[in-house]
């Protein structure tokens, strides 16, 4: 198996050097291996790209790096797709460290496998001093399959493409990341787009903790977190209006619901952060529609030739 380790990075110089040893020390540890790490600079304006090189001159391991000129984490990641030549893609954010033992495990939930099989891994917090957000830390697998009764429903918090595995042929049948996400008109949902997408075509999703990650997202302020939670109502929306009629059950699934933990149990959860967390999606649930709008606007403009996206 060929292993492809791609990461999408955007003014990290500062942060980059850190989550490539990572994966270095991962690859090492799963030795023998053939692999290659794609690291794909998107228009950053720091000395990313001076960082990347100099780092890839100790590397073990082929380093291709290549600039995304077209804006946008989708753009990013579709890029990071075509220059992957491995068997299996294994996403990664450049704010993220692999654990020691990833790759290794990685290997060994797909050698089992009978199918093609979207995985998510484990994302603890780098540090305690970051909100307790944007992290998956359920401690046992989750499935999830298109009218499998024994699986639950895939909703959009489900997917994380910053700690993902992905064999190539998924990609090839399902197609690359809608490029309507992840821009300044709709900040996120790309992955989860990616994910419904992969879900309605009858492959299996799944949820394995011991593909383990770090995450040192650097959010330590509630104006920053605050910022990141409206930027996921719009998405939401945008979600909404692109899924609903094929996949009625999106509107269920994006429906908050207060009984429920701001993220799966994990130990930050009595955190007093997650109460304001909380707060700000309550808050910002009426920017579904701005993200339903906002959605609309982009494909019709693209379609009439206003938009190149």
């Amino acid at each position: 198996m060929f292993i492809s380790i791609v990461i999408c990075t955007y003014n990290r110089a500062n942060k980059i050097n850190k989550c490539l040893d990572s994966v270095l020390a991962s690859l090492r540890h799963a030795n023998p291996i053939n692999a290659e790490i794609v690291i794909v600079n998107n228009n950053s304006k720091d000395n990313t790209i001076d960082v990347v090189s100099e780092w890839s001159k100790n590397s073990d391991f082929p380093v291709i790096l290549v600039t995304e000129e077209k804006q946008g984490i989708a753009f990013a990641r579709n890029r990071s797709f075509s220059e992957a030549q491995g068997d299996l893609v294994i996403s990664l954010d450049d704010d993220c460290c692999l654990d020691i033992n990833h790759i290794q495990n990685t290997i060994s939930q797909y050698k089992n496998d009978t199918e093609p099989v979207l995985r998510f891994g484990q994302l603890e917090l780098g540090t305690i001093e970051d909100w307790p957000m944007t992290v998956q830390t359920r401690p046992i697998v989750k499935r999830w399959k298109k009218n499998v009764d024994e699986y639950e429903y895939i909703t959009m918090g489900d997917v994380c493409s910053a700690n993902m595995a992905i064999p190539k042929e998924i990609i090839n049948q399902v197609g690359i990341y809608d490029s309507r996400f992840g821009t300044k008109e709709i900040p996120g949902g790309e992955d989860a787009d990616f994910g419904f997408r992969v879900y309605n075509a009858g492959y299996l999703l799944e949820y394995v903790p011991d593909m383990k990650a770090l995450h040192f997202h650097g959010r330590r302020d509630a104006e920053s977190v605050r910022k990141l939670v409206k930027g996921y109502a719009i998405s939401a929306g945008a979600l909404l209006a692109k899924h609903n009629i094929r996949h009625p059950r999106v509107l269920k699934a994006l429906k908050p619901n207060k009984n429920l933990p701001i993220e799966p149990p994990h130990k930050y959860s009595s955190d007093p952060r997650t109460i304001q967390i909380r707060d700000f999606r309550k808050k910002n649930q009426k920017l579904l529609f701005w993200g339903i709008l906002m959605f609309l606007r982009i494909s019709i403009l693209r379609k009439i030739k206003f938009y190149k996206v």
